[in-house]
């Protein structure tokens, strides 16, 4: 039997290779992210890309996943650290103007005593810190690095616009172990992911200052040269061993 409509029938078989074509180039973009290749740069900028990796002390020996101590009796009472992931670390770029973000942070109510949600997070020195009581009372939170005590009704929030570069870890009152950490990056910053990979897009050329920083190891850096519309790799290793000031060439 003909198909009453030809020139559909024509046009659906001729589309067949293109979507073919379509399918085969998603499928290389997909394949090229998948293994982690380099991200791209904007017009007259350049990008950095790299892995972070935990390094565990000299001598100390980390127990087996779940234990809540280290193998050495010395450090029995030391809290476990899983160094086949990075954690909250985050990497940025002195020199570059701060992005203007926005870190939220919000209290929350749980079946004993509020929490602070996210626990980690990252601005730029551009942006602002807020604060969002969700809890059904009144909350007061402390930032230490600011020495200020903020009095937030619930329902209400307060914002900290351009605060300090450096880390900001704010508590509740009511419960002295609810911590939040805000990490103020200088300049371009990104958040390490989970499998301790990271990118920097839109950098200026030239040299510059990379920085890693985690919450419990010494920060490290390293000075490279940003090519003019390309990437560098860039690969840290953080510990307590590790030198704390690192210079290296572009990759």
């Amino acid at each position: 039997m003909r198909s009453r409509h030809p020139a559909m029938a024509s046009s659906a078989g001729s589309g067949r290779p293109c979507e073919r074509a379509v399918r085969l180039v998603l499928g290389l973009l997909c394949a090229t992210a998948c293994a982690g290749a380099p991200p791209p740069t904007l017009p007259g900028t350049g990008a950095v890309w790299g892995q972070v990796r935990l390094v565990p002390r000299e001598g100390v020996t980390p127990g087996a996943a779940g234990n809540t101590s280290y193998s050495s009796p010395a450090l029995r009472n030391v809290r476990f650290v899983d160094y086949s992931r990075p954690g909250f670390a985050v990497i940025y770029v002195e020199g570059p103007p701060a992005p203007s973000d926005i870190a939220r942070v919000a209290i929350r109510d749980s079946k004993h005593i509020a929490r602070l949600e996210p626990s980690e997070a990252a601005v730029g020195q551009a942006g602002s810190i807020v604060i969002v009581n969700e809890s059904a009372r009144v909350q007061a939170v402390s930032d230490p690095v600011a020495g200020t005590l903020y009095r937030i009704e619930p329902g209400q929030s307060v914002e900290i616009t351009r605060p300090a570069a450096g880390l900001h870890s704010f508590y509740l009152l009511e419960a002295a172990d609810v911590m939040a950490r805000v990490f103020v990056a200088p300049g371009p910053y990104a958040v390490v992911s989970s499998r301790g990979k990271f990118r920097l897009n839109g950098l200026p050329p030239g040299h510059a200052r990379v920085h890693a920083w985690h919450p419990h190891f010494p920060a490290t850096e390293k000075q490279i040269e940003v090519p003019l519309d390309g990437v560098v790799r860039l690969d840290f290793e953080i510990g307590v061993d590790v030198n704390q000031k690192e210079s290296t060439d572009a990759n």
